[in-house]
C-alpha cells in the first residue's frame, strides 16, 4: 500500500516511513528557512520606517526626516549572514540618538546605561602614543554656560544640549517585541 502526502509519498514499510520522515523534515526546514528570511527582510524594512517615525516624534520636524538625518537612514539585509542592519551615515544621527551637552549627559541613553548600545566615544592619543577612548557628552566642555549656534533660519540659538532621542534603540526594542509574533504569523500564512 502506498501513501501520498503531496510532495512526499511512501510505502508502509519501516525504511520507507523513515525516508518519508526525513524528506518531510527537509521540506519543513526549507519552508522554515524561507519564512525566516522573509521575516528578517521585512523586519529590516519595517525597522527603517520605525526609526524614521521615532525620529519624527523626537524632533517634531518632518523636514529633518525627509531631507535631514532621516534621508540617511538605510537598511540592508544580508541573507548569507541572516542579519539585517539599520544605520545612518549622517554624523548628526549620533547626536540625536545619544544627546549632547550637559542635557544629554543628564538624560543619558538608556541603551548605553545597560550595555546594549554604544554612546558617543571620543578617541585621543596620549603623549606616549597610546590610544584612549571615553564617553563624553559635553564634547567642547561648554558646561552650564552652554553654547550658541545658528539654526536653519540664521537665528542665534542658545542651548545646553539635547536629551537622547533613542530612535534607533526604541526601534531595536520594538523589533525584539514584535519579532516572535511576526514569525508565527508568517508560518501560519505559509500553511
Amino acid at each position: 500500500m502506498s501513501v501520498n502526502l503531496g510532495t512526499v509519498s511512501f510505502e508502509l514499510t519501516e525504511k520507507s516511513i523513515q525516508q518519508a520522515i526525513y524528506d518531510l523534515t527537509a521540506e519543513y526546514k526549507k519552508i522554515y528557512d524561507a519564512v525566516g528570511k522573509l521575516i528578517e527582510t521585512l523586519a529590516t524594512v519595517e525597522g527603517v520606517q520605525n526609526v524614521k517615525v521615532n525620529l519624527a516624534l523626537f524632533t517634531r520636524d518632518l523636514d529633518e526626516v525627509i531631507n535631514g538625518v532621516g534621508e540617511s537612514i538605510k537598511g540592508v539585509y544580508y541573507p548569507a549572514e541572516r542579519c539585517g542592519y539599520i544605520y545612518s551615515n549622517d554624523p548628526k544621527a549620533v547626536y540625536l540618538e545619544y544627546g549632547t551637552g550637559i542635557i544629554g549627559e543628564a538624560n543619558f541613553h538608556v541603551g548605553a546605561a545597560i550595555g546594549e548600545s554604544k554612546p558617543p566615544i571620543m578617541v585621543y592619543t596620549t603623549l606616549d602614543g597610546r590610544t584612549r577612548a571615553y564617553t563624553k557628552y559635553d564634547t567642547y566642555e561648554h558646561g552650564s554656560e552652554g553654547w550658541v549656534y545658528f539654526n536653519d533660519m540664521g537665528e542665534a540659538v542658545h542651548t545646553l544640549g539635547e536629551p537622547a532621542g533613542m530612535f534607533f534603540y526604541n526601534t531595536l526594542k520594538w523589533l525584539r517585541d514584535r519579532a516572535p509574533s511576526a514569525f508565527v504569523e508568517q508560518l501560519e500564512r505559509k500553511g
